[in-house]
């Protein structure tokens, strides 16, 4: 209870640390101009010859603001004042009359729930300045049982409220509705029953200028109606600058949704928003949320697109658009944004664009590429027995004169090789919706797993790659695969279990290159890094291979690479001025000498340029996991591999980002 700011005294004394928001986030001290522009809307006329000019007013508002206030709605103002009122004795109360209804568990499912700054209180980078008391509202008669008794009328006025803006919501719905020039009724039956009331309380704040009472965002549900107190807090974001929005006796705000955006086709706009503090006066605002049905298509309304108007948003449903919301904006669902996964767009899969085609001396071209018969699939079955030296050599061999090799009998069951290449297949070939919470295309982004169109570069690149790209970070594991799909069903479980095998099968491939070189027993041991990450490539088929390229010619800059692929002809390596093919074996590791692990062998080993190609008939898929050393070791050539006829070909490094490969 001493993380509520309200029942905290010490903390609204002094800002603590965690409650500071990195700078370029903070509202700082600049003067934020009050928006006099915000229509105010009079629905009094609504039955009447004004209903039509009405519509028109609220249809401007949602299109230029996403944002505006109505009065004279229906909802008497002596119940708006005394919901006002029991919504500040509540968090005026001591401590212990709160206490039964605190909570940190954002899967609480009780019906009134009161937060410390949020849901994820515990593992949020800062805090927001503000306690946070949640009510569901439906069924009401269930849900008021488990509303405060404190203060006395709590549940009948809050009940009456509840009441009373589930009835007003419909009938601004169809105000909206006709001035889009939607058939009548358009929204009567997708409204969803279930609707939540989330009061935020912001108790006066140390130091405004530092923190917020609620960050930046759109609301992902459909029509939000907002209760507002006589303290301003309240701003939107419009024309590159924030603007506050003064409360009005008696009124509502209103704020379109990005379901909304969607249903219009873009022709209403949901716009970001925020909660600032001031150091005076404590401010209580309270939020209803209405969203649709469960089982209605969120989708752009079929009388809002043409040829002139084409539709701008995949379908989907809330309880797909919840886990995608809550880390990504509308663009998630932006048609746009999905057609450029090669994966997404039957378009592009029948006919390919130029921005595809490379230039002509990059292109496969139609030429035949050899199998590579040669590069060795090397058995590491008998590596603990009497064939040790010479798997040792073998291995040494292979990345002496090809830079790769394949191992069987590696260690890595079987069984889960093939389930981890089921469940990359599988998130393929998923719903663009189900994927939508992944996709980027911020090369900076700090989430643990991307999916990419391309590459992390796909806005800057002069040709597009024929892939997806779907990145795992996997250090910490226990961390990391919490970003991890949730579809397919066992992705985190069976992915988790792959990158905890190979990660363990990786030392020991080191550890025999080591003795293929003459090191110590144990060179790498104390410097292979924690810090690993996992690439699923996908390549659709494609409608002209000779043209475009899954992965350009490249070196991995990296210490080793372990490949695991599927059944389909992709991965070239350059050898002797020809591409030539490494052919998939079945249960087998492709093993990838990286630029680090060459400088560490003074020129020992090499780092082979090897490519991928597409083919008109059958998706690939490939997964590559990059192995590095830790970020404090010198890369450089193994003093024991340094003498008078062997001089270090190498300077040393500190970290991979100061190698150039050219």
């Amino acid at each position: 209870m001493e993380k509520l700011i309200s029942s905290n005294i010490q903390l609204q004394r002094s800002l603590p640390e965690n409650y500071i928001f990195p700078l370029e986030k903070r509202p700082g001290k600049l003067p934020v101009s009050a928006c006099k522009f915000v229509p105010v809307i009079d629905l009094d006329d609504t039955a009447g010859d004004g209903r039509a000019v009405i519509s028109q007013k609220i249809l401007k508002a949602c299109q230029e603001f996403g944002f505006f206030q109505v009065i004279n709605h229906g909802v008497p103002e002596d119940l708006m004042k005394d919901t006002m009122s029991v919504f500040k004795e509540f968090f005026e109360l001591p401590a212990e009359d709160k206490a039964i209804f605190y909570t940190e568990d954002a899967r609480s499912e009780k019906y009134c729930k009161l937060y410390p700054s949020s849901m994820i209180y515990a593992t949020e980078d800062v805090h927001l300045w503000r306690d946070n008391l949640k009510l569901d509202c439906h069924p009401l008669d269930k849900c008021i049982l488990d509303w405060p008794e404190k203060p006395t009328r709590y549940r009948q006025v809050v009940g009456s409220y509840a009441i009373e803006v589930t009835k007003m919501v419909p009938r601004i719905l169809e105000l909206i509705g006709e001035g889009l020039g939607l058939e009548s009724g358009y929204f009567e039956d997708k409204l969803g029953k279930v609707t939540s009331l989330s009061v935020n309380h912001y108790p006066p704040c140390p130091d405004p200028s530092l923190t917020l009472g609620i960050s930046k965002h759109c609301d992902p549900n459909l029509i939000t109606i907002l209760l507002q107190d006589d303290v301003c807090g309240l701003q939107i974001f419009k024309d590159n600058e924030w603007i506050g929005v003064d409360p009005v006796p008696n009124a509502f705000v209103v704020n379109i949704g990005c379901q909304l955006q969607i249903m219009s086709n873009n022709k209403l706009t949901s716009v970001e928003h925020r909660a600032v503090t001031n150091s005076r006066t404590a401010r209580t605002s309270a939020a209803f949320f209405f969203t649709p049905r469960d089982d209605i298509m969120i989708e752009p309304a079929k009388a809002l697109v043409n040829a002139s108007n084409p539709q701008n948003f995949f379908a989907t449903t809330w309880p797909r658009m919840v886990p995608i919301m809550m880390h990504w904006s509308i663009s998630s669902f932006e048609l746009d944004q999905f057609l450029k996964l090669v994966s997404n767009n039957i378009q592009l899969q029948s006919s390919l664009p130029e921005k595809y085609i490379f230039p002509l001396e990059k292109r496969p071209g139609k030429l035949p590429v050899s199998s590579c018969k040669f590069v060795p699939v090397i058995d590491l079955d008998d590596i603990a027995g009497d064939n040790r030296a010479v798997i040792s050599q073998k291995i040494l061999k292979a990345s002496q004169e090809f830079g790769f090799f394949q191992v069987i009998n590696h260690g890595v069951p079987e069984d889960l090789m093939k389930d981890t290449m089921s469940m990359f297949k599988e998130f393929f070939e998923l719903p663009a919706e189900d994927k939508a919470i992944f996709y980027t295309e911020d090369a900076t982004s700090k989430k643990y797993c991307k999916l990419y169109p391309s590459s992390v570069i796909y806005a800057t690149e002069d040709v597009h790659l024929w892939r997806d790209n779907l990145k795992h970070d996997c250090h910490p594991l226990e961390k990391c695969i919490l970003d991890w799909p949730e579809k397919p069903t066992r992705y985190r479980e069976v992915v988790g279990r792959y990158a905890t095998e190979v990660t363990k099968m990786v030392p020991r491939i080191l550890e025999l290159i080591c003795e293929g070189l003459g090191l110590e027993s144990g060179y790498f041991e104390g410097k292979l890094g924690e810090v690993t990450s996992l690439s699923v490539n996908h390549y659709p088929p494609c409608p002209d291979p000779s043209l475009t390229l899954g992965l350009s010619k490249h070196c991995d800059p990296n210490l080793i690479t372990i490949l695991l692929q599927d059944e389909v002809c992709g991965l070239q390596i350059f050898k002797d001025n020809e591409w030539i093919g490494v052919d998939p074996v079945p249960n087998a590791f492709v093993v990838n000498i990286g630029y680090q692990l060459q400088i560490m062998s003074n020129n020992k080993l090499k780092s082979v340029e090897h490519r991928a190609v597409t083919n008109s008939r059958t998706a690939r898929t490939s997964a590559a996991f990059f192995f590095n050393p830790r970020d404090d070791i010198m890369i450089e050539p193994a003093k024991a591999l340094v003498n008078a006829s062997n001089p270090p070909v190498f300077r040393a490094f500190q970290s991979i980002g100061d190698i150039s490969l050219e």
